[in-house]
């Protein structure tokens, strides 16, 4: 893939690549009157209010048309994120603006309801289709999206807070297992306690203890793609498999 970054979850995602090579030797009202009525005459006073009644009609309306814009563009954003996602479709520089506005529109209204039934898609198995690692590795793969070069799956259960990041080739499965957190603003954290290559398990404690946690900010989970910033500042993204 040729990018590199600082997230932990890349990180573990390059070591299990570059493991599995080496085991097969290679490898987002206006009313109008009738004309036979008239409106009946209101004393000044309330003619006032009316005007300022009728100023703030506009200004609702002045919003609710922003507002309409706005979706209109961040639709448009998802649509070019759900390209890379499901058809390795887009350019690099069309695709960091994109994620950039839905981050921002994420951001700008805090709802933990909202944010709650978003994660709570996250349930199921997803493949890994791109990262974007830092700017150095940006620059590295010349300014151009870089696919992941082999199957690699994470799989999250909201309910029973599991979670396993897996990379498979062939007959040859190398899996993390762990434990995942919910956080309030889209925020999960993750540690590993058992990693597995094929049939064969060992139990492990891989970032238990930490100050800082492993980490995704989610930007937009919905039924297709997944969508998340990582600590080192890139964005992962993933399509729904199951």
């Amino acid at each position: 893939a040729g990018e590199h970054s600082s997230d932990p979850f890349i990180k573990v995602m390059r070591f299990t690549t570059l493991f599995c090579f080496g085991l097969m030797l290679s490898a987002a009202s206006a009313f109008s009157l009738s004309p036979t009525l008239r409106a009946p005459v209101r004393p000044a006073a309330s003619r006032g209010l009316c005007r300022q009644q009728g100023r703030a009609g506009e200004l609702v309306g002045l919003r609710c048309q922003a507002g309409e814009v706005v979706e209109e563009g961040l639709e448009a954003d998802r649509q070019v994120v759900r390209r890379v996602a499901l058809e390795k479709q887009g350019e690099l520089a069309e695709v960091l603006e994109a994620v950039k506005r839905l981050e921002t529109a994420s951001r700008r209204v805090k709802d933990e309801g909202r944010d709650n039934e978003m994660l709570q898609k996250l349930t199921g198995k997803w493949r890994l289709i791109t990262t974007t690692g830092d700017q150095k590795g940006r620059t590295l793969t010349g300014g151009k999206l870089s696919y992941f070069p082999i199957k690699a799956v994470q799989e999250f259960d909201c309910g029973t807070n599991f979670i396993q990041n897996g990379v498979y080739l062939g007959p040859i499965s190398f899996e993390f297992s762990g434990v995942m957190e919910l956080l309030p603003l889209r925020r999960l954290e993750f540690y590993f306690n058992k990693v597995s290559l094929g049939p064969l398990s060992l139990d492990i404690d891989v970032g238990r203890d930490a100050k800082k946690k492993p980490s995704f900010q989610w930007i937009e989970v919905n039924d297709e793609f997944a969508l998340a910033r990582g600590a080192g500042g890139g964005f992962g993204l993933w399509k729904r498999v199951e």
